[in-house]
């Protein structure tokens, strides 16, 4: 299956990029209402400098997007699996019927 020519694949990991950025955005707003700084690119660096679990933060969309890539496979597997199912045709591996 040429999975990269895929357009659900495609839609679900921009759509998992997305709340990544949408979740790291809230949380830095969060961490930075709570400490009471501005919203500035010193107070950026300075909660780098101070917790290392916002390197592993900055991570998130590119992991949210993996993720939600992997659940727009099993969808488009998973329809394809449906339609032959609704086709009547049955198919030549075990398992799939």
């Amino acid at each position: 299956m040429e999975w990269y020519k895929n357009r659900t694949v495609y839609r679900y990991a921009i759509l998992g990029f997305l709340a990544g950025i949408v979740l790291l955005f809230a949380v830095y707003w969060l961490e930075i209402q709570a400490a009471h700084l501005p919203f500035t690119l010193d107070s950026y660096r300075s909660l780098h400098g101070n917790n290392y679990i916002f390197f592993l933060l900055d991570l998130g969309p590119i992991v949210f997007g993996i993720i939600f890539g992997l659940m727009g496979l099993q969808r488009s597997l998973n329809l394809k699996i449906m339609q032959g199912k609704k086709s009547g045709r049955r198919s030549s591996t075990p398992f799939l019927t």
